[in-house]
């Protein structure tokens, strides 16, 4: 078990990525992998985001309306996640933790940039059934080999014509879905690290908290400006990861 002060750490961490969850309804892995990746290595980080980031989003995904329609509807797009994910896992259990680093703050610049310049844009439902296998497998190699699974997913997701409740029960399916992938691949390539198991389970309760009262305080800030910040500081924080880690790696 992580010392007191570590454990400390983690809990805070996971209260924050909740928070931000809660309020915007997405953020939770992003700023929980990003964040303890200077703390923990990436395959521990992995190993203690799983339990969490499976029951937020669950708790998102059946919040509202029935959700059986839409996992149907996204069948082959989750189901691919785990093929992908199957392969991606090689590169977060690998040797080279620098590199892995350097590929999540690329991961973020790349999510940030998205959310901050790029307009909405809609996909002809008359390709979703080819473009969901390949953006499934997209996202799951993405997830496999850096511990989040926000690109491709997102800017598939937010591009599919479906409701904003059915949006919002999406963009926690995608991560979820990920999240359980994320666990069967380290456990069956041998990497999910034992003695973070009980952390992981204990880190649900400051996540949940943290997403409880971020959802009690949504209507009361400005949504539009509140995610604007929120992909700056994510834009800010994968730059600083991608550069620290460069620096490091030609050490």
């Amino acid at each position: 078990m992580p010392s007191i002060g570590l454990l400390a750490t983690i809990f805070l961490i996971f209260a924050f990525g909740g928070w931000i969850k809660g309020l915007v309804g997405i953020g939770l892995p992003v700023i929980v992998m990003s964040l303890m990746s200077w703390i923990l290595s990436p395959a521990e980080a992995a190993t203690v985001l799983i339990v969490s980031a499976i029951a937020t989003n669950v708790w998102q995904a059946f919040a509202g309306p029935p959700v059986w329609h839409l996992i149907r509807r996204m069948g082959s797009y989750l189901v691919c996640i785990f093929l992908g994910t199957a392969i991606g896992i090689r590169f977060l259990v690998g040797s080279n933790t620098a590199l892995v680093i350097i590929a999540l703050g690329m991961v973020l610049i790349f999510y940030a940039m998205f959310g901050l310049f790029v307009p909405h844009i809609q996909i002809n439902p008359k390709r979703e059934k080819f473009l969901s296998p390949v953006m499934g497998f997209a996202t799951g190699i993405v997830s496999g080999a850096t511990g989040v699974s926000v690109v491709p997913a997102v800017p598939y997701i937010s591009a599919l014509h479906i409701s904003k409740d059915e949006l919002l029960q999406a963009a926690a399916l995608s991560p979820g879905i990920a999240a359980i992938a994320l666990g069967f691949a380290l456990g069956f390539s041998g990497n999910y690290l034992q003695e973070m198991i009980p952390v992981s389970f204990l880190a649900v309760i400051p996540a949940l908290m943290g997403m409880y009262y971020g959802q009690r305080i949504r209507n009361r800030v400005d949504p539009i400006r509140f995610r604007r910040w929120f992909f700056m500081a994510m834009l800010l924080l994968g730059f600083i990861m991608t550069m620290r880690e460069t620096f490091k790696f030609f050490a």
